[in-house]
């Protein structure tokens, strides 16, 4: 089965801070998932990361099995790569 949402080796620093290293995971149809940790573990950074608001320092977010390429951070619209009909996928996340 494909995931809806995976990440691989997502990283993101600011400086000499590393608030994401290497984080991966995949979510599957039907899983209810959560991020938790405590304040300044890097949850907020992660999602904007996923969300395209945060550029992505290296690694990959694939939706249904196809990556995406974001087209630059706090972009006014969907990721370049992702069409239509996978942003319905997104909805069920």
């Amino acid at each position: 089965m494909t995931p809806l949402l995976e990440a691989r080796g997502l990283t993101k620093t600011y400086g000499q801070l590393r608030a994401n290293d290497d984080v991966s995971f995949s979510i599957f149809p039907g899983e209810i998932v959560g991020i938790v940790g405590e304040n300044g573990a890097g949850k907020s950074t992660l999602v904007k990361m996923l969300a395209g608001a945060v550029e992505v320092d290296s690694g990959d977010i694939y939706v249904s099995g196809r990556q995406i390429a974001m087209r630059s951070p706090l972009m006014q619209s969907r990721p370049a790569s992702l069409s239509s009909t996978s942003t319905s996928s997104l909805s069920s996340l």
